[in-house]
């Protein structure tokens, strides 16, 4: 598979200081993808390197994995932790929602943020079992209609239950209006 491909390449260079894992979607739309990549890097040093290494010698692995997957969009995103999951290990397969979020205009990015590291830490002490995590548009798609992804992992479908049943029936919902207010505006997932 690619991401196989990606990473003997990356292996054969020593390189440790990148990841990569491809999404399926589960709930799907029109305009749904059939197979996402997400690769990250463990800082923009490393990106930087990896990206130079990757053009100047990548070209027979990327031929390769152009020949069973086909990228209509390239972008790139800086990323920033809001929560983090309840497990420290990365689970072979997760759940994973995407939101595109916009900071209201009767608000601003510090407010909002404020606001948001408070409901992370009730989540936190409530022991929900999700992690968070905030992507600003950096490069790529220059037409994307909001201020950043909101993007929420869970281990499985039964702990993002979970975390849904104390969201909507144990009143997790009125404590994030609460804490948040009207500070952001997230499209469904």
């Amino acid at each position: 598979n690619a991401i196989e491909q990606w990473t003997r390449f990356m292996d054969a260079k020593g390189v440790n200081t990148y990841g990569a894992m491809t999404m399926t979607p589960h709930y799907h739309g029109p305009e749904t993808f059939d197979i996402g990549w997400i690769g990250y890097w463990t800082d923009g040093n490393a990106m930087g390197q990896g990206l130079d290494m990757w053009l100047a010698e990548g070209g027979e692995t990327a031929a390769a994995m152009f020949d069973v997957i086909t990228c209509n969009t390239h972008s790139g995103f800086a990323v920033t932790g809001v929560k983090a999951p309840a497990s420290e290990k990365a689970p072979d397969t997760s759940v994973v929602y995407f939101s595109d979020c916009n900071v209201s205009d009767d608000s601003d990015f510090e407010t909002m943020m404020g606001g948001l590291r408070k409901w992370a830490d009730y989540m936190t002490e409530q022991e929900y079992n999700n992690g968070v995590w905030l992507m600003f548009p950096a490069f790529g798609d220059g037409k994307m209609d909001m201020d950043f992804k909101m993007v929420t992992s869970y281990e499985s479908h039964a702990a993002a239950g979970s975390a849904w049943e104390k969201y909507g029936n144990g009143g997790g919902w009125m404590k994030r209006n609460e804490l948040m207010g009207d500070t952001l505006s997230c499209d469904t997932s």
